[in-house]
């Protein structure tokens, strides 16, 4: 076994883990959705999303913000690290077992028939499982053993990309897909915590159930902030089914997946950053020119890829299938600029929560949440899905602004600067061009200018030798 990388090559270690661990998801979570969607009629894929995204609100109110308290805690040094997984698994545990059955009683009432209900439960079970890995490999991030969850990433998505294909391709119902969904996630599962268990001893049931209790009530702000933060980014797909029907549940969680899939790279850029930031929490020195470059970073790559997607969105609505989802093609172009404010949010968003500042976070996504649901009841049954994004890119500025205000001023100064500015310039550019003129092929000249620009911002003295110094000085400390 090869020695654990050191000094400057720490750092393009573990972004090379994460990338390689996130754009493997890209198989698992974004293409199998791609060729769902394909084969299956708009209306087969629209409740099958239906039902995932209900899933989905369900799981990760269970996930309760433990991968930042983890890592933190952690990171921060409080105590033995087997006593400190091993009691937020117990609350994993409580809040788990109190979602699966709250889950299964609603649904029973509210699905349709037992097919959907059969599917539903499928769905969740298998998200649950998943949800299970993830926190399993939250310690392993803390402790910088990012190689554990890449391979174990990279195998159990290229996994389910192959089998959902097969089982595509002999013609399976969605059941079956269901099922497979469940039997690699509740696989990864088992992986992921004999790999946790041998690098610290932890046991599954090891705490004190007054432990857990604890755990969820120091984390409420955190919990509350993740159940908030699902409702807000999956109420419109309830919406749409409420209003529209199944058909444009299918057409808009198409352009959604897109988002996720291009949105994996912010995971990537925060995941390599938050455990350098929360171990420099206090050396201030380090950690504003940290804050600074992860939200820069994120903005930049961010704009990249939405440039992008008004570019070859329409290519790729092709690949769906233009007839079916010609819709699309109108919604892409706007679906971008949710992206570059995504990205940037997700920098911001994190910094506040590193600051103990969790409050204001919940409090900004309540606020979007409440403008959202009375904006779509208002205008989604009369204007379509073209009310939902439009909608949605105004939540979006609403929620950043809300936590870039609420940012110390001394990260402020640090997350939007003249350079930033110049950036947000060209995008408002390139959009004009796109909207206002009509030319949805202009993209070429200004993607053309932001190469130029990354270049301009990038590659400064400070920013080439940034991550070298700031790993030197982890490593000598």
């Amino acid at each position: 076994m090869g020695e654990y990388p050191k000094g400057e090559w720490l750092m393009i270690y573990r972004v090379f883990l994460l990338a390689v661990t996130t754009f493997s998801r890209l198989a698992g979570s974004v293409v199998v959705f791609f060729i769902l969607a394909k084969y299956y009629s708009v209306e087969m894929f629209g409740l099958f999303m239906y039902l995932f995204v209900f899933a989905t609100i369900f799981t990760l109110v269970a996930d309760y913000g433990f991968r930042v308290q983890i890592i933190k805690e952690m990171k921060g040094g409080r105590g033995n690290s087997w006593r400190i997984v091993e009691s937020f698994l117990t609350a994993k545990h409580i809040l788990s077992l109190s979602v699966l059955i709250l889950a299964l009683i609603v649904l029973w009432v509210y699905l349709e028939n037992y097919f959907q209900f059969i599917l539903f439960a499928v769905l969740l079970l298998s998200l649950i499982a998943h949800s299970y890995t993830l926190f399993f490999y939250y310690p392993l991030r803390a402790l910088d053993r990012f190689e554990k969850e890449s391979k174990a990433s990279v195998i159990a998505n290229i996994s389910l990309f192959v089998f959902v294909g097969i089982c595509v391709l002999l013609d399976g119902g969605l059941i079956a897909v269901s099922l497979i969904f469940l039997t690699i996630r509740m696989f990864t599962a088992l992986v992921a915590w004999k790999e946790l268990r041998q690098c610290i001893g932890c046991r599954f049931f090891g705490s004190n159930i007054r432990f857990g209790v604890k755990r969820l009530k120091t984390g409420f702000p955190y919990g509350v902030h993740v159940a908030v933060g699902v409702i807000y980014f999956n109420i419109d797909t309830l919406l749409i089914e409420y209003y529209l029907g199944k058909e444009e549940v299918g057409v808009y969680q198409a352009g959604i997946r897109i988002i996720v899939g291009l949105q994996l790279a912010a995971d990537v850029i925060v995941n390599s950053f938050l455990t350098i930031l929360a171990r420099k929490r206090h050396d201030f020195s380090i950690y504003y020119e940290s804050s600074g470059d992860l939200v820069r970073y994120l903005l930049l790559i961010g704009a990249l890829l939405s440039l992008m997607l008004t570019m070859f969105g329409s290519d790729m609505v092709t690949l769906l299938g233009e007839d079916d989802y010609s819709d699309l093609v109108y919604y892409l172009p706007f679906m971008s600029i949710i992206l570059v404010i995504r990205f940037y949010g997700a920098g911001v968003g994190l910094l506040l929560t590193l600051e103990d500042m969790q409050y204001y976070r919940v409090l900004s996504v309540c606020v979007a949440l409440l403008i959202g649901i009375i904006a779509n009841i208002l205008f989604l049954e009369k204007y379509g899905l073209s009310a939902v994004v439009l909608v949605s890119i105004g939540t979006h500025l609403i929620l950043t602004f809300m936590y870039y205000y609420f940012l110390p001023r001394q990260i402020k100064n640090r997350v939007f600067t003249y350079g930033e500015l110049l950036l947000v310039l060209i995008l408002i550019v390139h959009y004009l061009g796109v909207f206002v003129f009509n030319a949805w092929e202009s993209g070429v000249a200004y993607f053309t200018v932001l190469i130029y620009t990354i270049i301009a911002l990038s590659v400064k003295s400070k920013d080439v030798m940034y991550l070298k110094k700031m790993v030197f000085r982890e490593e000598k400390q």
